[in-house]
């Protein structure tokens, strides 16, 4: 049968309406088995009557149907068919023209009956609720994100309004919570929060909405036993409505509370101690990123915060410009990389005076390339005074020392010149009698003269023994200073006691002060005779030893000593001897066993300090009752050859001419000298000072050829005559002459051309050795 072009529609009125509410119509005739399509929903899904006509069979476009959908659509239509049911109402999927499924509201209804009541026509409308569906799962995801997001925050999250009624929650912890999250909607935050802590949180809201910001609120809460810290974050949104969200802050409070715990712990403790504490933290470009520097450390450096805030740029403000460029360099190798510097600086108060401040510097480097600069400061100023007054105190304990062994000394000397007096008294009495035959008068003086030269070696220690400076430095042979001292012992401790001599050593050469060395090998002897109240023995021995690391460990000292070849001098006693804790002792500076007034416990101090200077060590072996033996190790001289050689004075005086001028204050030596010159060939014009000597010279300087200058005389001294005689004549030949080889002068002298020195009492023999190699190098134009 063929079709017909269409079916009875409604009208144009009718249509338009229809079609605006949707994506087209459509109508079944269930009488004629057709279908109509309307031209909205060609339109919508891309079809054209070529692809479906119209009208076209019944149902024949439920082809586009999509097979999961079409049995529904099929039933629908056929309820309505069987007039089971009046209307129906789906959601399915057509495929449009583009192959794509669009989704579509369709809905159908009965449209017109038979005279029996039998469905003849059914009419429905099509909707595309694609973009619908597509934005409802959107949604959906979003919500399903958002839901996703804020289970993983911990916060409490909750929406109120201004009258702090809440309308959304979301409670991850629930067991902060007073009453079940369910519960929160719709109730107000006076219903779950305390009174007080209500009426804070409403005011809070309605700030935050009154200045559309953000506000902030702390409280605490109790929960489970425990009192919590809870912070809560209000931000205003449109409509009236304040997003807050709550986060449990109890354990970054705890935190807090300890680290301020901790810092003020460090602060007191910081305070508490006796030095500064100071932290730089410096960038890459030598720039002070941050700096801490605590009260003590602008007392120990009297200077303001702000000045030691700015680090090595302060350091001209405090330090003294003398160690500036020291202070400056310390800094620089900790920039570099070395990690601990150590170092003493004078720094200047306010009112200019100096102190000293001692720092210890520490460098870490930082992430990110920075270094930390840190460390402390001490003032050190009492110490370095102490240091200096020790230092002074031990030279004057030194003085004094050698005073007291002089003084010790003094009376077996005297006995010496006594016994060497007499001689003389005998010797001039026989004189004046005439009662000595030629050879007895050759033999007294030949007696005489060994006397003298006696008497001038005893004078000679004694004045190298009581001479003051530093001590010297030379090679010198201890045997030979050994015996030399031990003749001169037997008179000073006395006639009950036996010193005895055994040295075994092959090699005897030293380097140091031979003066030293006698000087406190006289302090073991007063001490040894002292604990020999009985009488003994006093025994000095040497030999020599190899010591290693082991037996330099075992033995006192300091720096400058370690393993090598030395000469053991081993000084014994068969005294009281003594226990442990005195000889731990011994070598404190005024500790004493000995009786008050006895003794001031300074001589072994000396004794201990000589070895230190000589670079070697000293040990000790005693027990009470069994003697004391002190051993004292020197190193060995490593270049014998360097021992400087002593020209020794030919037996008879070299003869020479020329004129001399002889200046000495000293009538008796000034003539024997004069007339002992004058017969080996010399011219001599002897004055008594250096006015006199002045005046002769002034007259004729030209007639004279060197001059015999003492240093000491009373009025005008030696160096200014020598000084007035040079500046008339600057090539005049000098030589010196005085009784003490230690005068301060000499060393001035000789800088200003004075040849040379010859001490008293003079050996003519010597004077004239000197007198013709200073006439000699005068002659040869060398004078220095």
């Amino acid at each position: 049968m063929a079709l017909p072009s269409s079916l009875d529609l409604p009208g144009t009125v009718e249509r338009a309406l229809l079609e605006a509410g949707c994506n087209g119509i459509w109508e079944n005739d269930l009488a004629g088995r057709l279908s109509c399509l309307s031209d909205g929903w060609y339109a919508s899904f891309g079809y054209s009557l070529a692809d479906y006509p119209r009208p076209m069979p019944l149902n024949g476009w439920f082809g586009l149907c999509h097979p999961e959908d079409l049995p529904a659509l099929e039933a629908a239509h056929a309820e309505l068919a069987a007039g089971r049911s009046g209307s129906f109402r789906l959601e399915l999927r057509l495929r449009a023209a583009a192959g794509v499924w669009r989704h579509l509201q369709v809905c159908g209804q009965v449209a017109a009956r038979s005279a029996d009541g039998v469905p003849v026509r059914l009419a429905g409308t099509l909707s595309d609720v694609t973009e619908q569906k597509e934005l409802l799962a959107s949604l959906a995801a979003s919500q399903r994100r958002n839901e996703m997001f804020l289970r993983a925050v911990p916060d409490l999250l909750f929406v109120t309004d201004c009258e702090g009624r809440i309308l959304d929650c979301s409670a991850p912890r629930p067991e902060w919570l007073a009453v079940p999250p369910e519960q929160f909607l719709g109730r107000s935050v006076r219903e779950i929060l305390p009174g007080s802590l209500a009426e804070r949180m409403i005011a809070v809201i309605r700030q935050a909405l009154g200045t559309q910001r953000m506000q902030t609120i702390e409280y605490r809460l109790p929960a489970h036993g425990a009192e919590l810290d809870f912070e809560a974050r209000l931000t205003p949104h449109g409509e009236g409505l304040v997003c807050c969200i709550v986060r449990d802050v109890t354990e970054r409070r705890l935190m807090e509370r300890r680290l301020a715990e901790a810092r003020t712990e460090y602060e007191r403790l910081v305070r508490s101690l006796p030095v500064g504490v100071f932290s730089f933290r410096v960038g890459r470009d030598g720039a002070i990123r941050s700096a801490y520097v605590s009260p003590r450390m602008t007392e120990v450096l009297r200077q303001p915060q702000r000045v030691l805030r700015r680090g090595r740029d302060g350091f001209a403000s405090y330090l003294h410009p003398a160690d500036l460029a020291r202070a400056h360099a310390a800094i620089d190798r900790l920039l570099a990389g070395e990690t601990v510097v150590s170092d003493e600086f004078r720094c200047l108060g306010p009112g200019g005076d100096i102190f000293w401040v001692r720092f210890e510097l520490q460098s870490a480097v930082l992430s990110g390339g920075e270094r930390c600069l840190y460390g402390t400061a001490s003032d050190i100023t009492s110490r370095k005074l102490a240091e200096e007054e020790y230092q002074q105190l031990q030279l004057r304990l030194q003085r004094t020392e050698r005073m007291r062994g002089l003084g010790q000394l003094a009376g077996g000397v005297a006995h010496e010149f006594n016994n060497q007096l007499a001689s003389v008294f005998f010797f001039v009495d026989s004189i004046k009698k005439g009662t000595l035959t030629p050879r007895q008068l050759q033999r007294y003086a030949d007696l005489l003269r060994d006397g003298a030269q006696r008497i001038s070696d005893l004078t000679q220690k004694l004045l190298d023994f009581s001479r003051q400076g530093s001590p010297r430095r030379e090679v010198f042979d201890l045997h030979k200073v050994l015996d030399e001292f031990l003749d001169m012992l037997d008179q000073t401790v006395g006639c009950r006691i036996r010193v005895s001599r055994q040295f075994a050593a092959p090699r005897s050469l030293v380097v140091g002060d031979p003066c030293q060395i006698s000087s406190a090998m006289l302090n073991l002897a007063l001490n040894a005779r002292d604990a020999m109240t009985d009488g003994g023995t006093l025994g000095f021995a040497t030999d020599c030893v190899e010591l290693d690391e082991a037996a330099c460990g075992a033995l006192s000292h300091e720096s400058g000593f370690g393993p090598g070849s030395y000469i053991r001098l081993s000084v014994s006693d068969t005294g009281e001897g003594m226990d442990l804790i005195t000889r731990e002792r011994i070598f404190e500076p005024f500790f004493t066993t000995k009786p008050l007034g006895k003794g001031t416990g300074l001589g072994l101090a000396v004794v201990y300090g000589t070895v230190i200077d000589h670079a070697g060590a000293i040990a000790v072996d005693s027990e009470p009752g069994m003697g004391s033996t002190f051993h004292i190790f020197l190193p060995l001289c490593a270049n014998p050859l360097a021992r400087a050689a002593i020209p020794a004075a030919t037996a008879d005086p070299v003869p020479g001419s020329g004129h001399l001028l002889l200046v000495d204050d000293e009538t008796l030596l000034r003539i024997l000298l004069r007339d002992q010159l004058e017969q080996i060939g010399y011219q001599v014009a002897d004055c008594a000072d250096g006015r006199e000597a002045l005046e002769k010279f002034a007259r004729e300087p030209g007639a004279v050829d060197g001059v015999i200058l003492d240093v000491s005389m009373p009025g005008m001294s030696g160096l200014e005559t020598h000084r007035a005689l040079r500046h008339i004549r600057p090539d005049l030949p000098v030589l010196l002459i005085s009784g003490s080889g230690n005068h301060p002068d000499v060393p001035i002298l000789r800088q200003e051309g004075a040849y040379d020195l010859v001490t008293k009492p003079v050996d003519l023999a010597l004077l004239s050795q000197k007198l013709a190699a200073l006439l000699g190098h005068a002659a040869a134009g060398s004078m220095l």
